[in-house]
């Protein structure tokens, strides 16, 4: 189980979070939970209601879509990576299936307290929107040119880091 530093480092190296400043990490932090994934696991299925989002700690997870009647994979996800981003919207569903294919952990946000949390801190928000902007381009440019795929984190310039 990891301690509350840890999770506070890890979030701080998540793509979706890339930039934010200690204090806006801590209060993600506050509310997320730990929990173990199992390789062979579905975390979710498309068109499935989008109440969590996961942030992978340990493990790798398939994003999968049905395309000509076989799943297809789309992205691996591994260690800091945000696994699909649904859960930022209101009523929203998932658009990909999440299969896990190495054990580990995630930490999971529960949409609404993740949604509030953007409600209320206008900056975090903007920042939390701005890398989900660069990552839904990055796995569309992944999908559109497959042998070109995305491997990195996110960089935030310092210039821009939010205080």
């Amino acid at each position: 189980m990891e301690t509350r530093g840890d999770t506070r480092e890890l979030l701080s190296r998540c793509d979706l979070f890339i930039g934010l400043d200690d204090e806006r990490i801590e209060k993600l932090a506050a509310i997320c939970f730990e929990r173990p994934v199992a390789d062979g696991q579905h975390l979710f299925h498309a068109a499935d209601p989008a109440t969590e989002l996961f942030v992978l700690a340990e493990g790798s997870v398939s994003l999968e879509m049905l395309s000509g009647g076989r799943n297809v994979v789309v992205e691996v996800c591994g260690p800091t990576q945000a696994v699909v981003w649904s859960a930022l919207r209101l009523n929203g569903l998932y658009s990909l299936s999440a299969r896990v294919v190495e054990n580990g952990r995630a930490l999971v946000f529960l949409g609404t307290w993740l949604q509030r949390a953007l409600a209320v801190d206008t900056k975090m928000a903007g920042v939390v929107y701005r890398n989900l902007a660069e990552l839904v381009g990055r796995r569309w440019e992944g999908l559109m040119n497959p042998g070109v795929a995305y491997t990195g984190p996110l960089a935030a310039p310092a210039e821009e880091e939010v205080t």
